[in-house]
This record gives C-alpha cells, sequence and structure tokens, in this order.
C-alpha cells in the first residue's frame, strides 16, 4: 500500500508541473509584445534544441521536476532551425512559429502570432514575462511529436 501512495504522489506531482509548464508556457506566449528585429546577427549560437529545463515564480517548476518528466518520455523543448522556424512541443503539444536574431544575445520567438523575447547566457535561453521566468538548457537534438500521435 505505501508504494501505490508514493506512486499516486509522484502523478499529482507531475500532474501539477505538467499543467504549470502548459499554462507558463501559453501565458508567455499571449502576453508578449512583437517587435521588429534584425536578422543580420550570427544565428549559429541559438540554432538547436532547447530543453526547458526550469520555471521561476508564480507557476514553479524545480530542474528536478523536469528532469523526472523527461525520464518518463515527457519532454518540453523548443527547436530553433536554421531556416528561421520554431517549434515547442510541451509533452506531444506541439505549436509552430519564428524566431529571429536581435542580437548576439538576444532573439524574439513567436507562435501562433505573439512573440516573446529570450536572452542568451552560455547554454541557457531565458524567457522572462510578468510573472514568470523560463529557462531552456541547450539539448540533444529531438524532432518534435508527430500530429498523429507522440512519439518516443
Amino acid at each position: 500500500p505505501a508504494m501505490k501512495e508514493s506512486k499516486t504522489k509522484v502523478r499529482v506531482g507531475l500532474l501539477a508541473a505538467l499543467t504549470a509548464v502548459s499554462a507558463l508556457v501559453l501565458a508567455l506566449g499571449l502576453t508578449a509584445c512583437g517587435g521588429a528585429g534584425g536578422g543580420d546577427a550570427d544565428k549559429t549560437p541559438f540554432v538547436g534544441t532547447w530543453d526547458i529545463s526550469s520555471i521561476s515564480g508564480e507557476e514553479a517548476v524545480t530542474e528536478d521536476d523536469m528532469k523526472m518528466m523527461s525520464d518518463m518520455g515527457l519532454n518540453a523543448f523548443m527547436n530553433l532551425d536554421e531556416d528561421g522556424t520554431a517549434s515547442i512541443d510541451l509533452f506531444g503539444e506541439v505549436m509552430t512559429g519564428t524566431w529571429t536574431v536581435k542580437s548576439a544575445t538576444e532573439i524574439d520567438v513567436t507562435i501562433d502570432g505573439s512573440t516573446q523575447a529570450a536572452t542568451l547566457d552560455g547554454d541557457k535561453l531565458t524567457m522572462t514575462d510578468k510573472t514568470s521566468t523560463l529557462v531552456f538548457t541547450k539539448g540533444d537534438p529531438k524532432e518534435v511529436s508527430s500530429a498523429g500521435g507522440a512519439s518516443k
């Protein structure tokens, strides 16, 4: 019985973390302001897969929470492609858009018509809105889930 209770607590915690991550990423996209950027800066440091590593603020999710979800096959990441396309995969829910370089350390990511600035510091990419900060860490390449269902 103790094992069953422990698994239930983990599931409830996971559900709360999944809900928090999804709500925050949607909020970041919905509350952001648009802006024009210069496309001449080097894209190389930004291109690739960025794993969501933590969220601070109202909907906090720790690095340990994100690692536990990843270990269970639940991934939350953003792909920034060389051609300027962006895709965010939140546990199989995929949103697509574009991204542009503003400077050597800043980009704008536009998803569903809403733009959010992101700042690069080493291997971390950070997006902040009025209530939360979302931190991405450069990760191994991943493909977004297909429209037909979850991929492993």
